[in-house]
């Protein structure tokens, strides 16, 4: 049985969305019981999984860019990447995911180190919040830059 631990303690509502970090890879079957309810995987990227009850089904996220951001990003300062692709300070979060993408959270990270990094555009890449080069894929080539 893998085992979770919520990202955001406390930010569970009755129904809705919560995220996780895993300590072992997911399966779309998996479920978790939690607060007597039962939570299905819906997505999981590299051990950030997004749960959900049946009535409230987490939304894809907007392909912001089709391409990433390069930004000089300081040492010990904490950032918040848009997952959702809704913010219109990209490729940081500014809260639009509240409204437009219920369900998305932005990802958080701080760095050691200063450095200048590629963050995600497309909102598809598989090592959040970093580019892995999904953006060159025919899927978000193809579509339209705002949409799911």
């Amino acid at each position: 049985m893998a085992s979770v631990t919520l990202a955001r303690p406390g930010s569970i509502k009755d129904g809705g969305v919560f995220v996780a970090l895993c300590t072992t890879s997911l399966s779309f079957e998996d479920s978790i019981c939690l607060s007597s309810k039962a939570w299905k995987l819906m997505k999981c990227r590299r051990h950030v999984c997004f749960f959900s009850s049946d009535t409230h089904p987490i939304p894809e996220p907007k392909i912001a860019a089709k391409h990433p951001f390069k930004v000089d990003l300081e040492a010990g300062k904490r950032y918040s990447w848009c997952a959702c692709g809704h913010s219109m300070k990209q490729p940081f979060c500014d809260g639009t995911h509240k409204k437009q993408a219920p369900g998305l959270s932005p990802v958080r990270f701080t760095l050691d180190e200063a450095k200048t990094v590629w963050l995600c555009g497309c909102k598809r890449t598989q090592n959040a919040p970093y580019c892995d080069g999904t953006h060159k894929s025919d899927l978000v080539q193809s579509n339209e830059s705002g949409l799911p």
